[in-house]
């Protein structure tokens, strides 16, 4: 028992076994998901702990393959250590324990990374049949929040895709002058189009070439064209005819 009286070892792990870390603010609670895990052959508890700031401690020392996850705990919360576990290599499976039943708890719990959701209510049926599950690379989620998950998906990578597409390295400005590159526009062209000299319109170039790794204006206008850029802007003068 640690200093606190909220953590707790249980029993070494055995090679073959499941190993487990319980997080559960509730003692009862605490108790009674031990008990059921103790009397199964394929699960080892490793580590009892009612308490969120002690959860990511607790995983890196033991490094389990499954953590059975309250999100009401104290000092950190569930979803707070959620948010921590998913920068870490290689986290555990988590099945999130909640008195809350509501669909976008479960919904939020599952975008933080957790492998699945049981109501406590559920525990003393489907606590262990949802671990198994989890440890064998399964969700253990309903499947009306499956489908909220999967139609959240394609709007999510694109706007990942967004987030991480190279153009975002340019700045606004740079960004209007790779367009103009694209459109043909010569500098002059460009340097009337914003009301700057040519020179300037150069030094925008030359720092677009560097963060996009481009070649020259060939492959600048290749780049604009892939990533569907060369739409017309509205205030332009309208596309050159190439050459500087």
């Amino acid at each position: 028992m640690f200093g606190d009286g909220t953590q707790q070892s249980v029993m070494p792990q055995s090679d073959s076994s499941i190993s487990v870390v319980i997080a559960e603010d509730d003692a009862l609670l605490r108790h009674f998901l031990s008990s059921q895990l103790a009397d199964q052959n394929d699960f080892t508890v490793v580590q009892i702990i009612g308490n969120g700031r002690q959860v990511v401690e607790a995983v890196a020392q033991w490094k389990p393959h499954l953590l059975l996850l309250d999100l009401g705990l104290p000092e950190l919360s569930g979803l707070q250590v959620l948010e921590r576990l998913s920068a870490m290599e290689n986290p555990p499976g988590v099945l999130v324990l909640s008195g809350e039943e509501t669909e976008e708890a479960q919904l939020e719990a599952a975008r933080r990374g957790a492998k699945g959701f049981l109501c406590k209510s559920q525990a003393g049926t489907l606590l262990l049949p949802a671990l198994r599950a989890i440890a064998a690379g399964e969700v253990w989620l309903s499947p009306r929040l499956v489908r909220r998950i999967v139609e959240d998906y394609p709007p999510l990578v694109r706007r990942i895709r967004e987030e991480d597409a190279p153009v975002r390295k340019l700045t606004d400005t740079e960004r209007e002058v790779l367009v103009r590159i694209g459109w043909g526009m010569t500098n002059r062209q460009i340097g009337q189009d914003f009301c700057m000299s040519v020179s300037t319109v150069k030094v925008h170039i030359q720092s677009i070439f560097r963060k996009l790794d481009l070649p020259n204006r060939a492959g600048a206008a290749v780049f604009a064209e892939r990533e569907g850029l060369l739409e017309p802007v509205e205030g332009s003068s309208g596309r050159g005819t190439g050459g500087r």
